[in-house]
């Protein structure tokens, strides 16, 4: 699995934004009608599912309405498609379903870090960068969603639980902004992510164990 790990510590450079539960400055306004999609919920008490391009290769992140399951996928453009499913079961701890080379593994320490990262990476940071001097830009639309932009001169260290290994420090770096979730990265010129697609409605076959992800276009 060479290839997959160095794919996998590449996109944790390039994804590049926590997604801890933290909340988020002013960009917690509904946008263009905000929750209503998600039936008058935050996006944390809401199934969802996103979907980035990452320069040539889609990201999917996909979590139940629940607030515990989750699931990761990585597709590349030769093909490659790599799951990540993460179950949390209350009293039970946890259990990780990782799917490569076309085989699934139970029980997989993996599975839960990958995915949980992923969720650290794309939730929104604005008050963290808005404490680092990053200013307000104009709106832009990504997706369909109407985004608060920030821009600024990314710090050394923000010192957030899942930044310490991103390599974005002193960086001119901008983020896109909607209901809790970032959208778009921006480092120098360079646009690292993108989202093409957010969807609301995710069936609770997203969970099971399948290549699948037809939920969301």
């Amino acid at each position: 699995m060479k290839r997959v790990n160095f794919k996998n510590s590449l996109i944790t450079l390039v994804i590049g934004l926590a997604m801890v539960s933290c909340g988020g400055g002013s960009n917690k306004s509904q946008g263009d009608g905000g929750t209503a999609e998600s039936a008058g919920k935050p996006i944390d008490e809401s199934g969802y599912a996103i979907k980035y391009d990452n320069g040539g290769m889609t990201v999917i992140f996909t979590a139940a309405a629940d607030g515990v399951r989750k699931r990761l996928d990585y597709i590349y453009d030769d093909g490659e498609h790599v799951v990540y499913i993460q179950d949390y079961i209350k009293g039970d701890g946890y259990t990780g379903y990782e799917y490569e080379s076309g085989e699934w593994i139970d029980d997989s320490y993996r599975a839960r870090q990958t995915v949980a990262n992923a969720e650290y990476e794309i939730k929104d940071l604005t008050k963290h960068y808005v404490a680092q001097g990053f200013t307000k830009q104009p709106d832009i639309t990504v997706a369909g969603k109407k985004c608060e932009v920030y821009a600024g001169q990314h710090p050394e260290d923000m010192k957030i639980a899942g930044y310490s290994e991103l390599n974005f420090g002193g960086r001119q770096e901008e983020i896109a902004v909607w209901n809790g979730l970032t959208l778009r990265l921006k480092s120098g010129d360079k646009v690292e992510r993108e989202a093409k697609a957010i969807t609301f409605t995710v069936p609770d076959a997203a969970f099971s164990k399948t290549t699948d992800v037809t939920w969301i276009k």
